[in-house]
């Protein structure tokens, strides 16, 4: 790797400066996803992210609650995509977001199903779930990376497990440090390499800093706040290390032997630690 004539590290962009004496990393999460919310969907009718669409349903679907209508939180549930899904289904969801502008954007979907008697649209923060007693729901999403944008895990992560029945799973997915390890890297961010070792807090993405995770580090996260652990996938684990130019020829092209491949790899213990994100089924295991 190039250094600079110097010989000394480059400098990494100023990040994070300027913030008030209160603030909170979902302050600049929230203004963002309010910013965006109106054009997100678009983002998924892109290839890559039909395919991590589709591998976070095939990972999500076998744990369904087998009894309707079942009572599901979705929280950082966005613009509603997983939950109108489940409502069709026959599901009673409560889609919850801490951007108001994505929940707007929910509840028009949730109108247009003419699913209003089973979906619900509420302002959540994963962090405090106390409006919802014990042992409330048959599953918890947080997919979407919403553990990851908390920063605080440890309160979200209990608020999850509190709310679960016993019985009940958590399904969540998470950024994978690695990922970002590599950005820094071929970028030549020397320092916030070591800070992203050290903190698991990422700050490539200007718009507010990330809390990642390898592998066993999102185990432990869950085991610690009493969950069983039943598996950890990545998505995508190979798709994802093909050069973005040849990734936006080859996916339309062969889209079903890309997402079969990865079907067969994400769940293999030697590839899930590639993921560029990992995706983690947790239960609530009775007393």
């Amino acid at each position: 790797m190039q250094q600079p004539e110097d010989g000394k590290e480059p400098k990494p962009p100023e990040r994070g400066h300027g913030k008030p004496p209160d603030w909170h990393p979902l302050d600049d999460v929230q203004k963002y996803y309010d910013a965006k919310a109106a054009l997100y969907d678009n983002d998924y009718k892109k290839f890559e992210w039909r395919l991590y669409d589709d591998l976070t349903w095939h990972f999500l679907a076998p744990y369904l609650p087998p009894a309707k209508p079942s009572c599901i939180l979705d929280v950082g549930g966005g613009t509603g995509k997983w939950a109108v899904k489940l409502g069709q289904m026959g599901y009673k969801v409560i889609c919850g977001d801490i951007s108001d502008g994505m929940l707007d954007v929910a509840q028009h979907k949730v109108k247009l199903s003419q699913l209003e008697e089973l979906v619900e649209v509420r302002k959540l923060d994963v962090r405090n779930l106390s409006e919802f007693p014990p042992n409330s729901f048959d599953l918890v999403l947080a997919l979407g990376d919403v553990i990851s944008y908390a920063i605080d895990d440890d309160p979200a992560v209990a608020e999850i497990f509190r709310v679960c029945k016993p019985g009940a799973r958590c399904i969540a997915s998470v950024d994978n440090k690695l990922t970002y390890l590599l950005l820094e890297l071929n970028n030549d961010h020397f320092i916030c390499v070591d800070s992203l070792l050290k903190t698991n807090i990422a700050t490539y993405f200007t718009p507010h800093p990330i809390k990642t995770y390898f592998p066993r580090e999102l185990r432990d996260l869950f085991e610690r706040h009493g969950f069983e652990v039943e598996s950890i996938v990545g998505k995508p684990v190979l798709t994802n290390m093909v050069p973005k130019s040849r990734r936006k020829k080859q996916l339309p092209a062969h889209y079903d032997f890309f997402l079969n491949m990865e079907k067969q790899l994400a769940s293999d213990p030697d590839f899930v630690g590639h993921g560029g994100h990992l995706q983690i089924v947790a239960k609530k295991t009775p007393v």
